[in-house]
């Protein structure tokens, strides 16, 4: 268990994985915003 924690690709595997939910949740709070102006007519 402790090897598999110290594993670098586990800790790079996170990082990625982190990385690439940031982005989707900011492009996704992005295209909300911009429906939603287009909804409001603004």
């Amino acid at each position: 268990m402790v090897l598999f924690l110290m594993n670098p690709y586990w800790f790079w595997w996170i990082r990625e994985s982190m990385t690439s939910c940031s982005l989707f949740a900011t492009s996704f709070v992005i295209n909300f915003r911009t429906e939603l102006r287009s909804e409001m007519g603004l």
